[in-house]
């Protein structure tokens, strides 16, 4: 499918019901599209594609004069190299290639550094989270500016550099501005090896802004907690033991690998903990995340139902609001005027028309709640009681709500 006119929805409707990883431009399974394109643009347009990765490798080895070593040597190699390709015409700006240098290596540079032209070793403040994984989708992650909104924005407007690391998710990105603060600035003199000379002019850094969270990180850590605890016994359908008591799961949910709590102050809407199954350690992506752990936390694109450890459960999924709604619907009484003591008989189900309500305590034992006020039905989260606040009758009874 050539035409641009409708290449685009043709693509676009073959992934909104399934995703086959086919592009229907070529007619190629995307994965091989993109490591053929990849091919030709670093061995040459004229190179045939179907080469192993082994070949590829060789190939790019012996043009580098790289033949003689080893191959874990040569890829650290191509690496930096394209790394400094990138930086085109900003080739004044420094890039940051190892972060937590030994003492042993920055001697070493030192007593090379004639010999190392435009390398040297610095001292930087990095992002650290002693939380770790806890609150890591409230906080976010740092990342490279990649995206051409994030160049856009952040290089073009803001004067940020090539290899600064921004907010990419979280707090981290919505206020990025605010917590970067500006950075220092030291002009040189230095001879033609690039040998420093002296300093001309010194511009101290100036730190970010603090920012301070409603979330009471107590909380959050036990909510995380018993989270990943429910989670394991929802898996295997194994008996919930609290203080308050116990609760058997009727069977074991296999395919239970993902979850969500949030918690929040009814008086202030203020968030006081929220909490999303798997998370993640956003320390990670402070220097860069290595490909290694980038590829765990990644989507499994061949299992849709697959846990993914950077989505905010909590914020991003579209679901039913389910009971919570309850509340919702409590409070439309309350200004109508019902009174929070009429009692309501549940039945268990209700018929209208061709379908069938049920309460969830009908649906899963066949069983009832019978009379219930409105404090009752939100402590047993009846929802035939609701689903009569709604409706003005009750359809088993025919009673109309006064």
């Amino acid at each position: 499918i050539q035409q641009d006119d409708i290449k685009f929805y043709a693509q676009s409707r073959l992934l909104t019901f399934i995703n086959p990883m086919i592009s229907v431009s070529a007619w190629e399974y995307t994965s091989v599209l993109r490591k053929n394109n990849w091919v030709k643009a670093n061995l040459g347009s004229g190179t045939t594609t179907d080469l192993s990765a082994e070949a590829v490798f060789n190939t790019l080895k012996e043009r580098s004069d790289l033949k003689d070593v080893n191959d874990y040597l040569a890829r650290k190699f191509f690496v930096i190299k394209e790394r400094y390709d990138k930086q085109g015409y900003l080739a004044y700006h420094p890039i940051d290639m190892s972060y937590g240098v030994s003492e042993k290596t920055v001697a070493l540079l030192a007593e090379n550094s004639d010999k190392l032209k435009g390398v040297e070793v610095v001292v930087q403040p990095l992002r650290y989270y002693p939380q770790n994984e806890s609150a890591a989708h409230i906080i976010g992650y740092m990342g490279k500016i990649s995206q051409d909104f994030e160049i856009a924005r952040y290089i073009q407007s803001e004067g940020y550099l090539q290899d600064d690391l921004i907010g990419k998710t979280g707090l981290e990105e919505s206020f990025e501005l605010l917590l970067s603060g500006t950075k220092g600035k030291e002009t040189l003199k230095v001879d033609v090896y690039g040998n420093r000379i002296s300093s001309l002019e010194t511009a101290e850094p100036i730190p970010g802004n603090n920012l301070y969270l409603t979330v009471d990180i107590e909380l959050q850590k036990k909510t995380e907690a018993l989270l990943a605890y429910t989670m394991e016994k929802i898996r295997v359908g194994g008996v919930y033991e609290s203080k308050w008591g116990e609760y058997k799961f009727d069977r074991a949910y296999k395919n239970a690998r993902s979850g969500a709590v949030v918690a929040i102050d009814v008086k202030t809407g203020e968030l006081i903990a929220m909490a999303n199954d798997p998370s993640y350690d956003p320390n990670l992506f402070a220097t860069g995340i290595s490909q290694e752990d980038w590829i765990t936390l990644s989507n499994e694109s061949k299992d849709s139902m697959a846990p993914r450890p950077l989505y905010n459960i909590s914020m991003l999924t579209a679901i039913q609001p389910g009971s919570t709604f309850k509340m919702v619907t409590a409070l439309a009484a309350l200004e109508k005027g019902i009174s929070p003591y009429e009692r309501i008989y549940c039945a268990g189900h209700m018929q209208i028309g061709n379908q069938t309500f049920g309460c969830w305590i009908w649906n899963m034992y066949k069983s009832i709640h019978g009379y219930e006020n409105m404090y009752e039905a939100i402590r047993d989260s009846c929802n035939f009681y609701f689903y009569t606040l709604v409706l003005g009758e009750n359809r088993a009874t025919n009673q109309r709500i006064s």
